[in-house]
């Protein structure tokens, strides 16, 4: 998108409003977001878990046969990698104090993405997210297949 610093403003004002309680502006200001990035929003409760089990699928196959050799080079993550990697996060987090199925979509997107880009500071968010929800799961050794 062209309007990059407009788009992050309102991303930062959305995650705001979401985590400050003020839902209405919150969601608004996310939807408008994700809207000129080109993010779709699961639009119903059924479409939010499919998004989550599809993804989480994808994960999971991505964990275990995906490794890449240490030596590889890492890709350079652009700007609107960052952007979008943010802008999942934003989405995650927000939406994650009432809205858990479309959070968890935002934030499977986010540790995808992470994963592919290789970013340090999205891919240890990711990584400690995905630990924390594989371990409450009770999944102690697959959470260490995760930094692998």
């Amino acid at each position: 998108p062209a309007d990059t610093r407009g788009i992050t403003l309102r991303r930062r004002a959305a995650e705001a409003y979401l985590r400050s309680g003020h839902y209405d502006q919150g969601l608004a200001a996310l939807r408008a977001t994700l809207q000129a990035c080109d993010v779709r929003y699961p639009s119903t409760m059924p479409a939010a878990w499919v998004s989550v089990a599809a993804r989480r699928a994808l994960l999971a196959y991505r964990i275990r046969f995906g490794r890449q050799h240490a030596s590889a080079p890492r890709p350079i993550v652009t700007e609107q990698e960052r952007e979008r990697l943010e802008l999942y996060w934003s989405a995650s987090v927000g939406l994650s104090l009432f809205d858990i199925a479309r959070a968890a979509s935002f934030q499977l997107r986010h540790s995808l993405l992470a994963r592919t880009t290789g970013e340090p500071r999205h891919l240890a968010r990711a990584l400690c997210t995905e630990a924390g929800i594989a371990m409450w799961e009770g999944g102690g050794s697959q959470t260490l297949a995760l930094a692998a």
